[in-house]
């Protein structure tokens, strides 16, 4: 399934796609496609974000179908990921 990540940060909004089998395994497979630019930019480690998103479970948004959303805090900082099931004929 391909799933469109929409990612806000330190003022930022950063917009990937990944393959994933489900939804458990979005934001994992995302933080492994994102660029060291990124986290660079971020100033965050990717086991950090990963560590702080895993302790969180995403919520589906009530009245959409196949979104989801997930905040964390990753280095006293909000962090928060709106996660899109995206059909891939569009």
């Amino acid at each position: 399934m391909l799933y469109t990540i929409d990612f806000e940060y330190k003022g930022g909004t950063y917009l990937a796609q990944v393959e994933a089998p489900g939804l458990r395994d979005v934001l994992k497979r995302w933080l492994q496609q994102t660029p060291d630019a990124d986290l660079v930019r971020w100033q965050a480690e990717r086991s950090v974000i990963a560590e702080a998103f895993t302790r969180e479970t995403p919520m589906a948004i009530q009245g959409l179908k196949g979104v989801w959303c997930v905040s964390c805090t990753i280095s006293d900082s909000f962090a928060l990921a709106n996660i899109i099931a995206t059909d891939e004929r569009a």
